[in-house]
């Protein structure tokens, strides 16, 4: 299927490009050009973008899909993440949330995740978590990744028998993700005590640090720690809304962007962090100007979901632009007649998503474009919902997995990020 949009506005980090004729097929930008208004082709689909912005779908470089589930847990401010980890097993009552999540099935969590994700424009996620059985999440309409070495915390590897890896061990998990080239991912330094204050370190003396790694939250970080990160080319995941959430503090950013860290935007899980990735951006924003007293940059933010975690994935010649032979994964707002692109897409909220296309498919849009899922036939097929009062359409049956979740729970629940009309108003 080829899709032709004309008179459109491409928004990709560092450009404005207007009067653009944007061509995909076979799941690339196979076409970018300013021109005129193509002729009418039977074997295309053409869409006047005259009244849109195109960007680069979002990624989301940090998210644990088991832990889709809301209200967010905890009791803080921690000093660590070991404290709030003791408390989520040892208080049942007071992490109530968690334990009703643990009622769920992994594949409903995970199709609750992938729906958290497309619903704010996501198309590709990182599943930072264990490794479980691919046919978990082989089928799921969003570009989940899960090919990387892991582990969950520094503590593992000297503390194993009270936090088990979520691999084969961290020094293992770090050499086979260096020699296949893929990234290493690991928490480090989530909080503000001396205990997490040394991990990087460790890290360091451990000969794990290089180009593919990539350090989650750095919270602890002094100047030492970020020179270290700096000269080793690793990369840094913020998750703001978890940072103040269990902290009341967050990593100093400005620092990072002094220094050229790569830095890319994530949500964590949903028991600890943002609602979803447009929600993320907001409280990045906002909490950046509240700690250190100047605004995060739009640009600096845009690309925190876009190139910079596509670098750091090892996937820049593929995803976080619209270029020609990139992945044709595409996130499509109206415009506004008083902001900027940037402005629009951080104010953005999931009813405002006109289309979203992973690999040239749609995903999510507007109802009045059902003809472009009908014509991708998907196995999952697509159903019709309504999110903020607005006519919409989704991949997949979103109110069956609902009804598969509150027979699970016993209850009727809606979490926040799964934003249907549908099933507030049955």
């Amino acid at each position: 299927m080829r899709t032709v949009f004309y008179n459109a506005t491409i928004v990709n980090p560092g450009e404005v490009l207007t009067g653009c004729t944007v061509i995909v097929e076979k799941g690339k930008f196979v076409s970018i050009r300013q021109s005129a208004a193509p002729a009418a082709d039977r074997d295309s689909f053409l869409l006047d973008a005259g009244k849109w912005y195109l960007f680069p779908a979002l990624i989301n470089i940090h998210d644990h899909f088991r832990g889709s589930w809301l209200p967010r847990c905890g009791n803080g401010p921690y000093q660590n993440v070991y404290e709030w980890l003791a408390e989520l097993h040892a208080k049942p009552s007071a992490f109530a949330p968690a334990r009703e999540r643990d009622r769920i099935s992994m594949r409903n969590l995970y199709w609750l995740g992938t729906y958290k994700n497309l619903f704010s424009g996501v198309t590709t996620a990182v599943d930072h978590y264990l490794r479980v059985d691919p046919a978990l999440y082989s089928d799921l309409p969003i570009r989940l990744i899960t090919n990387f070495g892991r582990e969950g915390v520094v503590r593992t590897y000297h503390e194993p028998e009270l936090f088990p890896s979520w691999g084969e061990g961290l020094l293992k998990e770090c050499k086979d993700a260096q020699e296949s080239g893929r990234p290493f991912i690991i928490h480090v330094e989530e909080g503000v005590d001396q205990e997490t204050g040394t991990e990087l370190r460790r890290l360091n003396k451990l000969g794990v640090l290089g180009p593919n790694t990539i350090l989650v939250h750095g919270i602890g970080f002094d100047e030492e720690d970020m020179q270290i990160v700096a000269r080793n080319r690793c990369h840094m995941v913020w998750c703001p809304a978890t940072h103040e959430f269990l902290y009341g503090r967050t990593s100093n950013i400005p620092r990072w962007l002094e220094l050229g860290i790569n830095t890319a935007l994530g949500t964590d899980s949903s028991l600890t962090g943002g609602l979803n990735l447009l929600d993320e951006m907001r409280t990045a924003r906002r909490f950046h100007g509240q700690v250190f007293g100047k605004s995060l940059p739009l640009d600096e933010l845009f690309k925190m979901v876009t190139v910079n975690p596509a670098r750091a994935l090892n996937l820049e010649g593929h995803l976080g632009r619209i270029a020609e032979g990139h992945t044709a994964d595409l996130l499509i707002l109206e415009r506004t007649q008083n902001g900027s692109p940037l402005e629009t897409l951080v104010a953005a909220e999931p009813r405002d998503i006109v289309l979203l296309l992973h690999e040239g498919r749609p995903r999510y849009g507007d109802e009045l474009l059902a003809w472009l899922f009908e014509a991708a036939a998907e196995s999952h097929g697509s159903a019709p919902v309504v999110v903020g009062g607005r006519a919409k359409r989704v991949i997949g049956r979103p109110m069956e997995l609902l009804e598969k979740v509150w027979e699970e729970i016993a209850r009727r629940y809606i979490p926040a990020f799964l934003p249907l009309d549908d099933a507030a108003h049955p």
